[in-house]
């Protein structure tokens, strides 16, 4: 099942060298992988990532860098969402609150394996969990949407 901004996540189980973990391991050598498909609706969009920090952090930019094969499986559009709620990891959290809807950067393709830009928006609430969703791909009819890495910090000064 997909998952919406401001709707409850829906997890899948998968793990593994393609699972969501691969997104946040520190490494453009893996990836993160989702062919979920809802609907009418372009394979993995509203796929992605729940991500609790061990403290509360204020998190204002993305920067997403593309996975080794097949550029139209890229992210374009994001959301980013915050949540407090202890539970907010779970399947069927809800409470998040919106914090971006937009372009990864990646509308112009940075190559293989490589970082798009990083991409600032505003926040002042430091969450403990965040969650990133994918909304369109460069390709509307791939099979799939996929990535290396997502990092999720404050912009460079």
């Amino acid at each position: 099942t997909k998952t919406t901004a401001g709707g409850p996540s829906h997890l899948s189980g998968e793990s593994g060298d393609q699972g969501a973990e691969s997104a946040i391991d520190g490494t453009v050598d893996s990836k993160y992988f989702n062919s979920t498909r809802m609907a009418n609706e372009p394979a993995g969009i509203g796929s992605g990532f729940v991500v609790t920090l061990e403290a509360p952090a204020v998190i204002s930019a993305v920067q997403t860098a593309t996975a080794f094969d097949i550029p139209g499986r890229d992210p374009l559009f994001i959301t980013i969402e915050g949540s407090n709620d202890p539970t907010a990891g779970n399947e069927g959290a809800t409470g998040f609150t919106l914090l971006y809807n937009g372009l990864t950067g990646m509308d112009r393709d940075p190559g293989r394996k490589e970082w798009g830009p990083s991409i600032t928006f505003s926040n002042k609430t430091a969450y403990q969990t965040y969650r990133i969703l994918v909304t369109e791909t460069r390709s509307e009819g791939t099979d799939a949407v996929q990535y290396s890495e997502v990092r999720l910090g404050t912009p460079e000064p």
